[in-house]
């Protein structure tokens, strides 16, 4: 037990930085459901990237047009969930993690369900973590009247599990 002190401090800052992951993670959600650019801006390293399959967006002034078109395209109400946050790399100035999200909404008339992942990468700033990467990856995404399990069985072929 002579190293007890020094693994005690490191297994607290992975603690701390988790707990710093969690609260960026709802600042995430709460800039989303707010279409708050200003929000957003403020939990972005200025180097980040976001994207979806096929596309990316570099550095902040690129990610906050992604997510101005996006929030434009939409302007309903809506609410993003995030549960299952797997972390890794949990260190004093960088952590992963993977989410699930579901977000709801609506468009026009029709309500909205989709769901998803997040892969996300996190690196302190100006003394604060923020969000270096950002993946997001829309399973499904479907108007309520259409019904999503009629979507889900024609979004996953038979058998995939």
């Amino acid at each position: 037990m002579a190293d007890a002190g020094g693994d005690l401090e490191r297994r607290l800052a992975r603690l701390e930085t988790a707990e710093e992951v969690r609260g960026l993670a709802a600042a995430y959600a709460l800039a989303c459901d707010r279409k708050d650019l200003e929000r957003m801006r403020a939990i972005l390293a200025p180097d980040v990237v976001v994207s979806v399959p096929g596309q990316a967006w570099t550095g902040v002034e690129e990610a906050l047009g992604f997510f101005a078109a996006a929030w434009e395209a939409n302007p309903t109400p809506s609410r993003h969930f995030m549960t299952n946050v797997a972390m890794r790399k949990l260190e004093p100035d960088r952590a992963e993690a993977t989410s699930y999200f579901l977000y709801v909404s609506a468009f026009g008339e029709a309500s909205q369900i989709g769901w998803g992942t997040y892969d996300d990468t996190f690196v302190r700033h100006d003394g604060r973590l923020v969000f270096h990467t950002k993946h997001i990856d829309m399973d499904l995404l479907v108007d309520l009247d259409d019904g999503w399990a009629v979507a889900l069985r024609q979004a996953i072929p038979a058998g995939s599990g």
